[in-house]
């Protein structure tokens, strides 16, 4: 294999691990562009001792973009942080990697303390481009295959692009989880006032036939005298009519601000995330409305009677 054939080949395999950093399926596909290329195919030592030249060049790279849009100081900081114990006795690593097991608003609130946490961190501040969302999942689950101890050996560089990615990948991966459990949540809490409306409702078939039941007997009746009858049907009818004239979804929403505890602890922190939008959002003129009340020290918080922000 001659040098610029070298450089070709270690020009294509950075192409290929933008993406797909897995290196472990390399060897296969360096031998089968080799055979594309029609190039003698080397000996399995030579192509590893090329992958890994590749990966060490691309992680240089891919370090000075780090460095060029986070800064050394940050980065550093992260990789230090992350195998620091909490309050907890267990590192920030394991805190962060850990998921929620049940559907919760104490599930709810500790990731609420992420978010908040790793945006104290400036992890939400800018990210480069070139480092996608396939190079963060890959080496944010190399760092977390890796104990605490075993990460805090590892080469200078390692640890920031290690620490980098991980931060970035807690970060949306809470944000998912997140975002997924209040969805849940709130399905959960509309379904259960929806019960229990329908539980206090009247059954209109159960209604109907009791008033058909107490017509025949009063029908099969001989000694009621007409007049008694007369009087006696409106009374059944007003007793089979429905006691609420409101429609279903007001008494739905009438229950629901009945439940609003819980909500009102919830939503201002929902609304202190930066939410945000390519194109302009009803929903994002709502939440700046929202987060104006609740950075005030209004004990009331209410939405003001001429907001004109509807969501539908």
């Amino acid at each position: 294999m001659t040098e610029h054939q070298r450089r070709h080949l270690i020009r294509w395999l950075k192409e290929t691990l933008n993406g797909r950093p897995n290196s472990s399926m390399l060897l296969s596909q360096v031998k089968a562009w080799l055979y594309e290329h029609r190039l003698l195919i080397a000996g399995d030592r030579l192509l590893r001792t090329l992958i890994a030249q590749a990966v060490r060049a691309y992680e240089d790279e891919m370090e000075e973009v780090l460095l060029n849009t986070v800064g050394p100081a940050l980065s550093d900081y992260w990789s230090e942080r992350l195998v620091a114990q909490t309050q907890d006795r267990i590192s920030l690593q394991e805190w962060l990697w850990s998921v929620p097991v049940r559907n919760s608003t104490v599930q709810m609130k500790e990731l609420f303390g992420k978010v908040e946490f790793l945006r104290f961190l400036h992890v939400d501040a800018r990210w480069p481009e070139a480092v996608n969302e396939s190079l963060i999942r890959h080496y944010a689950r190399r760092c977390a295959s890796r104990t605490p101890s075993a990460n805090k050996r590892l080469a200078q560089q390692t640890r920031r692009i290690n620490a980098a990615c991980f931060m970035r990948y807690a970060l949306c991966a809470a944000t998912d989880h997140l975002l997924q459990m209040l969805r849940r949540w709130l399905a959960d809490v509309a379904n259960d006032a929806g019960k229990q409306i329908n539980n206090g409702r009247q059954d209109d078939a159960k209604a109907l036939s009791e008033l058909v039941q107490a017509i025949k007997e009063l029908a099969a009746n001989p000694a009621m005298a007409a007049d008694e009858l007369r009087a006696a049907l409106p009374r059944l009818t007003d007793k089979a009519l429905p006691r609420w004239a409101s429609s279903r979804r007001k008494l739905v929403r009438l229950q629901l601000m009945t439940k609003s505890t819980q909500a009102r602890k919830v939503l201002p922190k929902l609304v202190a995330l930066p939410f945000a939008s390519e194109t302009p959002h009803r929903l994002l003129d709502t939440l700046a409305v929202l987060r104006e009340l609740y950075g005030k020290d209004d004990v009331s918080k209410w939405l003001a009677r001429g907001s004109s922000n509807r969501l539908g």
